[in-house]
C-alpha cells in the first residue's frame, strides 16, 4: 500500500498506468507537488491531495497497472477529483468540489460545502454530505448510465438525477429536487419540502416528511406517496398509485392534455378520465384538470379546485371549500361550473362562468364570481358573498332582486347573510336574522325585519331603516337600537342614517353624519362632527350638537337647534322653531311663521323671497348680527354700499324709494313703491332693536 500526499498549493496530479510492459503505477505533479512520486508497484494506491484546490486524475489508470483500490481524498479546498476504471473510493473534503468516479463501481462521498458528483459508469455510490449539492449517477446534467446506483443527498437542497439504472434515492435533510429517469427505482425524500419528478419505470416514491411535490410519469406503473406533511401529489398519463399519506395533501390532474378530463370521487375512490387507472387513497383535497371535470369530495373538510372546463364538483360530507378554478386562476377560469357543497360548512367560488351552485345542507359561504349564475344556498344559515366583485353590487335578499358587477344576471335563492363588494353597493335583508357586510365602500344597508347583524365596513356607509312599518331608534355612537326592524339589530361601521316613515329617535356619533328623518315627528341629534340633518315630513326635533352642522326642518313645524359651531338652520315649509346657540349662524325660517332665535354669536337671517316672512326675530343684536335678503328673490334693484343696503332704501315710514320699512320693531317690505298698503311682513325683531340699513346685507 502507497500513501501519496500533494503539497500545500494547489497540486495537479495526474495517476497513470507504469508502461504497458511493466505492472505498476506512476504519480506525478504536473504543478504543484506530490509525494512520493514516480513509479510503484503497490496494488492499494491512497493520495490525500491536502489544502489547496487540486487537481487528481486517474481516468488512464486501468486494471493493467495491477492496482486493485483506489482511495482519492481531496481534502481541504476545491478539488476536481477523476475516478479510474477500476473501483475507486473518492471524497471531496471541505470545500466545493467536483468529483467524477469514471467506470466501476465507486464510492464518491462530496463531504462539507456544495458540490458535484457524477457516478459515470458502474453500480456507485454517491452520498453529498453537506451542503446543495448536484448527485448524478451518470455523466451529465442530465440524467445518469445505465447502472444500478445508490444516491444519498445528505443534509442541503440537493439536485439529484438517479440515471437509467434501477437507482435507489434517499434526498436527506432539505429541500431537495430529484428527477427520475429510466430503470425501477426507489426514490425517497426525506426531511424537507421536496420535489420529486417519476420518470418511465416501475418506481416507489415517498416524499418523506415534509410538503413535498410529486410529480406522476406518463409511461411508467409507479407507486407515489406523500409521506408526512401537507403534500400535492399530480397524476399523469401513467396508471399509478396515488396516496397522499399523512397530512393535508392535494391530488391534482391539472398537467392532462390532449383535453381529456377526469372523474375523481375521494369518497370511494373511483377514479375514470384522464385518472383511469389510478389507485387513490390519503387525499383531503383535489385538483381537476383544464377541461369538463367531475369531482367529488368525501366526509372531510375538502378543498376543490375545478380548474378551467364546465366542471361538476360535489364536496360531500364535512366543511368544504369548491373553487370553481384554482384559487389563483380567476382571471382566466371561464367555465360554467355545476357545483355542490352537500353537507357540511363549505366554502364555495364559481368565479368566472355562468355556474351553477347549490350549497346543500349546513352553513355555507358562495360566491358566484362573474357571469350569470344560479345560486343556491339551500339548508342552513348561507352566505352569498359577492367579496370578488369589480364593481358595485345591488342585492336585495328579500326580493332575490340583483344587480351590478358580478351580481348581474344572477338568480338567487335561501341566504340568509350577505357580503357585499370593495364599492358603493346597496345590501337588503329580509324578514330573517340576517348577517350583512358591506366591506370597503360607501355602502346602503337595510337590514329588514328580524335580529340582524349589520356592518357597514370601511368608508362611509348609510344604515336605513326606510322601510321599516314602526319608529326606530338607533344610536350611531353607542350602537344602541329599538323598534320596528330596528329591534333586536346590532350595528357597527356606519357613519350615515335614515329612518322609517314614523317618528324616529335618531342620534349620530363623533364622524359627520348624515341623518334623514322621513316622514313622521323624528328627533334626530347629530352629535360631534359636522352633521347633515333632514327632518323630513312631520313635526320634527333637529339637533346639531358639536360641529359645523346643516339642519333642514322639511315639511311640518320643526324645532332646530343648531348647538355649538358655525351652523346653517333651514326650517322649511311650516311654523318653525330654530336656535342656533353658540357660533355664527345662518337661519333660515322658509315658508310659515317662524321663531329664529341666533343666540350667541354673528348670526344671519336669511330671506330668499317676500313669502318666506312672517317669523319673528327672538334676539337680533344690533351690534353682530344680520338680515340677509337675496336681490333676485326680492325682484332686483337692491343697491349696496359696501355689501349692505343703500340707506336710501331704508326707511321708517312707507314712502318715497324706500323698499324696506322698518316701524316698531317690524321690519317690511314694499312690493309696490307706488301704491300704500303694498307692504310685507318680513320679520318682527323682538324688543325693537334700533335696525338700520347697514344690519341688511344683500346676496344674489
Amino acid at each position: 500500500m502507497a500513501t501519496h500526499a500533494g503539497g500545500t498549493g494547489n497540486d495537479n496530479i495526474v495517476i497513470k498506468n507504469r508502461t504497458p510492459l511493466v505492472p505498476g503505477y506512476n504519480i506525478t505533479a504536473t504543478s504543484g507537488s506530490v509525494t512520493p512520486n514516480g513509479n510503484f508497484s503497490d496494488t492499494t494506491l491512497i493520495v490525500n491531495a491536502g489544502n489547496g484546490n487540486d487537481t487528481i486524475s486517474a481516468a488512464v489508470l486501468t486494471a493493467a497497472s495491477g492496482v486493485t483500490s483506489i482511495i482519492l481524498n481531496g481534502e481541504g479546498g476545491n478539488d476536481t477529483i477523476t475516478g479510474s476504471a477500476l473501483n475507486d473510493s473518492i471524497t471531496g473534503g471541505d470545500g466545493k468540489d467536483s468529483l467524477n468516479g469514471g467506470a466501476g463501481n465507486d464510492s464518491l462521498n462530496g463531504g462539507a460545502d456544495n458540490d458535484t458528483l457524477l457516478g459515470f459508469d458502474g453500480n456507485d455510490f454517491i452520498e453529498g454530505g453537506d451542503g446543495d449539492d448536484l448527485l448524478n449517477g451518470g455523466t451529465t446534467q442530465t440524467f445518469g448510465a445505465l447502472n444500478n446506483d445508490t444516491i444519498l443527498g445528505g443534509a442541503g437542497n440537493d439536485r439529484i438525477l438517479p440515471g437509467f439504472g434501477n437507482d435507489s434515492v434517499d434526498g436527506g435533510d432539505g429541500d431537495d429536487t430529484i428527477t427520475d429517469g429510466d430503470g425501477n427505482d426507489t426514490l425517497f425524500g426525506g426531511d424537507g419540502n421536496d420535489y420529486i419528478i417519476d420518470g418511465f419505470g416501475n418506481n416507489v416514491i415517498d416524499g418523506g416528511a415534509g410538503d413535498d411535490i410529486l410529480i406522476g410519469g406518463d409511461a411508467s406503473n409507479s407507486t407515489l406517496n406523500g409521506g408526512d406533511g401537507n403534500d400535492e401529489i399530480y397524476g399523469r398519463a401513467a396508471a399509478e398509485n396515488l396516496n397522499g399519506g399523512a397530512g393535508i395533501d392535494l391530488l391534482s390532474y391539472s398537467n392532462s392534455f390532449n383535453g381529456v378530463s377526469v372523474n375523481v370521487n375521494l369518497a370511494t375512490g373511483a377514479v375514470s378520465g384522464f385518472a383511469a387507472g389510478d389507485t387513490i387513497a390519503g387525499f383531503e383535497n383535489l385538483d381537476g384538470t383544464n377541461y369538463n371535470d367531475t369531482l367529488t369530495g368525501d366526509g372531510g373538510a375538502n378543498i376543490i379546485y375545478g380548474g378551467l372546463g364546465n366542471d361538476i364538483l360535489a364536496g360531500g360530507g364535512g366543511n368544504d371549500t369548491l373553487f370553481g378554478a384554482f384559487g389563483f386562476e380567476e382571471d382566466t377560469a371561464t367555465g360554467d361550473d355545476s357545483i355542490s357543497g352537500e353537507a357540511g360548512n363549505d366554502f364555495i367560488d364559481g368565479q368566472d362562468g355562468n355556474d351553477t351552485i347549490d350549497g346543500g345542507t349546513d352553513d355555507d359561504s358562495i360566491l358566484g364570481g362573474a357571469g350569470a349564475d344560479s345560486l343556491d344556498g339551500g339548508a342552513g344559515a348561507d352566505t352569498l358573498s359577492y367579496a370578488s366583485s369589480g364593481a358595485a353590487v345591488s342585492v336585495n335578499l328579500a326580493t332575490s332582486a340583483v344587480s351590478g358587477g358580478d351580481a348581474a344576471g344572477d338568480t338567487i335563492s335561501n341566504f340568509e347573510n350577505l357580503t357585499g363588494s370593495a364599492f358603493a353597493d346597496t345590501l337588503t335583508g329580509d324578514g330573517n336574522a340576517n348577517t350583512i357586510n358591506g366591506g370597503a365602500g360607501s355602502d346602503t344597508i337595510d337590514g329588514g325585519a328580524g335580529a340582524d347583524s349589520l356592518n357597514g365596513g370601511a368608508d362611509t356607509d348609510t344604515l336605513t331603516y326606510a322601510s321599516s312599518v314602526a319608529a326606530v331608534s338607533v344610536n350611531l355612537a353607542t350602537g344602541a337600537v329599538s323598534g320596528g326592524d330596528a329591534a333586536g339589530d346590532t350595528i357597527s361601521n356606519f357613519e350615515n342614517l335614515t329612518g322609517s316613515g314614523f317618528a324616529d329617535n335618531l342620534t349620530g356619533s363623533t364622524a359627520a353624519n348624515v341623518i334623514l328623518g322621513l316622514a313622521g315627528n323624528d328627533t334626530s341629534n347629530g352629535g360631534d362632527g359636522n352633521d347633515f340633518l333632514n327632518g323630513g315630513d312631520g313635526n320634527d326635533f333637529l339637533n346639531g350638537g358639536e360641529g359645523a352642522d346643516t339642519l333642514i326642518g322639511g315639511n311640518g313645524n320643526d324645532t332646530l337647534d343648531g348647538g355649538n359651531g358655525f351652523d346653517s338652520l333651514i326650517g322649511g315649509d311650516g311654523n318653525d322653531r330654530i336656535t342656533g346657540i353658540g357660533g355664527a349662524d345662518t337661519l333660515i325660517g322658509g315658508l310659515g311663521s317662524d321663531t329664529l332665535n341666533g343666540a350667541n354669536g354673528n348670526d344671519r337671517f336669511v330671506y330668499n323671497n317676500p313669502n318666506e316672512g312672517g317669523d319673528l326675530i327672538a334676539d337680533f343684536n344690533i351690534s353682530q348680527d344680520f338680515i340677509q335678503v337675496s336681490s333676485a328673490g326680492f325682484g332686483g334693484g337692491l343697491t349696496t354700499v359696501g355689501g349692505t343696503l343703500t340707506p336710501s332704501l331704508f326707511a321708517t315710514v312707507e314712502g318715497g324709494t324706500a323698499k324696506f320699512i322698518y316701524s316698531a320693531g317690524v321690519l317690511s317690505f314694499d312690493s309696490d313703491l307706488a301704491n300704500s298698503g303694498g307692504l310685507v311682513t318680513i320679520a318682527t325683531l323682538n324688543l325693537s332693536p334700533i335696525l338700520t340699513a347697514a344690519r341688511i346685507e344683500v346676496i344674489a
